[in-house]
């Protein structure tokens, strides 16, 4: 509907030359100054119809711009094959280094074209992320933003998303537990960086992660050692940055509530451990 519209636009634009035309020739051409009238508005028309040809001519790419364009959206459903539970080989971090089969909840979101032309090298940014507490929502000076990489192919960038059609982003996981095996820095309420560097490093105030106390990792291109890609228990607001090299970025607050537990059960898991849902999407920053 846009496509016809814009193009309606473009032909009263014709329509409203030929009509300054014809004005102009009945204003300035009077009879006795050309016998013949009709030939006279046929070169007039011509010309203007000349004139316009031209300017679309010249402005073809702006226009074909205005006409085609992506439009992306994100969605993102608490069932499969956005959130679903699969077994893994997974390497455990224990003392003999073992890998054996592992439960994993992943959780994804889609990203759609619902334009009228393909989107070009199409990135998503976690930009920033908060976390509410007693005074309001907080944010989180330790996140790297960073960018999330794309389901299955691993890219960050997606060369293209054509017309009416949607591919999966990976969000992050959370790993079947077993008790002991896995730690996590605290890395809330610190602002000191010199402390938190020393936390990290001699990694001495480790929280063990248990079946009550999981842990939600964002898949980012790149895991920082400091562990910030790490969600504990709590609710977090994550700021998305959908782009592509041709069409306006769209930005998505996602609001992440992780309650903690493990559950095997995904309808258990998607309402008692951790819940995702879409609060704010716009074209304008918020």
């Amino acid at each position: 509907m846009k496509v016809l519209s814009k193009t309606a636009i473009l032909l009263l634009a014709f329509l409203a030359i030929l009509a300054i035309s014809y004005w102009l020739a009945r204003t300035y051409l009077p009879i006795y100054s050309c016998p013949d009238q009709a030939t006279a508005m046929a070169t007039i028309f011509l010309g203007a119809a000349t004139i316009f040809l031209a300017f679309v001519a010249a402005l073809q790419d702006f226009i074909r711009g205005w006409l085609l364009k992506p439009e992306l959206s994100v969605c993102i459903e608490m069932d499969a094959p956005d959130c679903t539970k699969i077994s893994s080989l997974l390497p455990s971090i224990t003392k003999d280094k073992t890998s054996k089969s592992k439960d994993v909840y992943y959780f994804r979101f889609r990203v759609i074209n619902s334009g009228n032309t393909d989107a070009n090298n199409v990135e998503v940014y976690a930009s920033e992320l908060k976390k509410y507490k007693d005074n309001g929502w907080e944010k989180k000076k330790t996140f790297l933003p960073m960018k999330l990489a794309w389901s299955h192919v691993r890219l960050r960038s997606l060369p293209i998303l054509s017309p009416h059609t949607e591919r999966h982003c990976e969000l992050g996981s959370i790993e079947q537990v077993d008790e002991g095996e896995y730690t996590l820095i605290d890395l809330d309420d610190n602002d000191d960086e010199a402390r938190l560097m020393r936390k990290m490093a001699k990694m001495s105030a480790d929280e063990p992660i248990t079946r009550e106390n999981t842990l939600f990792e964002l898949d980012v291109e790149s895991p920082p050692r400091s562990y910030t890609h790490t969600f504990q228990k709590g609710r977090y607001h994550l700021l998305l940055v959908v782009s592509a090299s041709n069409a306006k970025p769209v930005y998505v607050t996602l609001e992440i509530n992780h309650l903690g537990p493990w559950f095997d059960k995904e309808s258990e898991m998607f309402q008692n451990g951790l819940r995702i849902q879409i609060i704010q999407q716009s074209k304008d920053r918020p």
